[in-house]
Parts: C-alpha cells; structure tokens; sequence
C-alpha cells in the first residue's frame, strides 16, 4: 500500500494593518453557487477587476437536488480519469441521513467552467470517520518522492472540535489514488499546536479555512488559513509548512 502523511512544522500569524480596508461582495443565492470573472484575461486579470455576480457553475437543483442549501464549491481539478469535478459543500442542514450536518458532494463537469452536476454515488463524499465535519476540502497533486506515483491530496476545515467546544487546533488532511476514491482510513487530524515552537502556545481560539497546499519543494508545503483569535473572529490570517511523506508498505 502506499500513502501520504503529513506534520506541521509550524505555524505564524498575519493581522490586517491597523486602518487597513477589505473589500467583500457578497450574494445570498443558496445552492446556486457563482463564479465572479475577472474583467482582463489572463494572469494580468488576477487582482481584478471582477464581473459580480458572475456565471453559475452549480445551477439549483442540478449540482445540489436537494433543499440543503449548499455554501461553497472548491476550485476545479481534473481526476485520473481526464474529467473536471469540483467539491460541492454546504451545512449545518445535513444532505440527508447519511451527511451528518456538514458535507461535500463530488459534482462534474465538462470543463473547469462548469456547470458542475450532480452525482448520486457521491453524494455525500464521507472523507473520513466521524463524517458530517469536514469544510472546505482543497485539492493539491502531489507526486510522491519515493515511488513518483501522483496523489490527489485535499486539505479541510475539521469542525467537530469547535462545534462542540468552541475550540480547535486541527486540521484535515487525506490522499486519493485517483481523485474520485477517498478511502475513510487515509483521512489524517493534523494538531498545529504540536507544530509550535518550544514555550510558545498558540495564538488562535478556532482555525477555520486552510488554503491550497503551496509546493516548495523537498517536501515542504506551506498553507494559508484563517483563525478566529482569542478576543475576536476571524481577525487573523496564518501560514503554516508542512512536511508530506510517503509511506510504502510491503504486503
């Protein structure tokens, strides 16, 4: 068998700039989920300007058939079988008896464009036991040091810990062999105070979204993600590395 597993290594804080703007545009459309386009092409079009609200990529009813209303859908990737899926996720009203509150549907596509349509034998994804808490799964492909075989890996947003007490240190992370196959015994709780520094304590209530795996070679990955802090919500931004090994295990 062959795996991936991943440790932090540590973990740093980023707060907005005292007198700093943010600017957020939003729409309540639940279950129909849009993509706001930028207004130049290419690369150059990165910071904007955008077109709001933009084209639907999960249409209400065909990605998501349900009144569960669905929340977000995660950046498209192509599996091993040349086809373009994204991650369809909503909550806390479960999909239905199988879901648990929090859930993510593996929806496809002709295109990375969309629309994204639904599939029953996906619906929900179950990532990992216990089910019904992961968030926001990102997808990185990585390519296995060992025996060069490529992962499809995600990373997500663990909510058990904090629905329950209100705090968490933990992340999500699993690895598929094909993109589409998330088997429930790969899925891994990553503790980031474990990554901190000797006589440092952490400086987050609750971590929130991780962000996109960022290859920066010999193994090392950094990640983005939000926290809500000690006194408030949602007022810092960290960065965490880790390192991602692979396991070959001898039948």
């Amino acid at each position: 068998m062959v795996t991936s597993t991943m440790e932090t290594l540590g973990a740093t804080r980023w707060v907005e700039p005292e007198g700093g703007t943010l600017d957020i545009r939003s729409w309540d459309t639940p279950t129909l989920l849009r993509r706001a386009g930028a207004k130049t092409k290419g690369i150059s079009g990165i910071n904007g300007e955008f077109e709001y609200p933009g084209e639907i990529v999960a249409p209400s009813g065909i990605a998501h058939p349900t009144d569960a209303a669905a929340s977000s859908i995660s950046p498209p990737f192509m599996a091993a079988d040349g086809k373009w899926y994204a991650f369809l996720g909503g909550g806390p009203k479960p999909f239905n008896d199988k879901s648990g509150k929090w859930w993510v549907l593996i929806v496809k596509a002709n295109g990375p464009e969309g629309p994204f349509i639904y599939m029953p034998e996906h619906a929900p994804e179950p990532f990992m036991n216990p089910t019904g808490f992961v968030e926001n799964p990102l997808m990185a492909r990585i390519r296995g040091p060992i025996t060069g075989k490529e992962y499809w890996t995600v990373i997500f947003d663990f909510l058990q810990p904090e629905v329950t007490t209100g705090n968490n240190s933990q992340l999500g992370f699993s690895c598929s062999t094909d993109g589409l196959t998330w088997p429930v015994e790969n899925a891994q709780l990553i503790d980031m105070e474990k990554g901190l520094p000797s006589g440092t304590s952490a400086w987050w209530r609750a971590i929130r979204v991780p962000h996109q795996l960022i290859d920066e070679g010999n193994g090392l990955y950094t990640c983005f993600f939000s926290a809500y802090d000690k006194e408030g919500e949602f007022e810092s931004i960290g960065k965490a590395t880790f390192r991602v090994k692979e396991i070959v295990e001898n039948k």
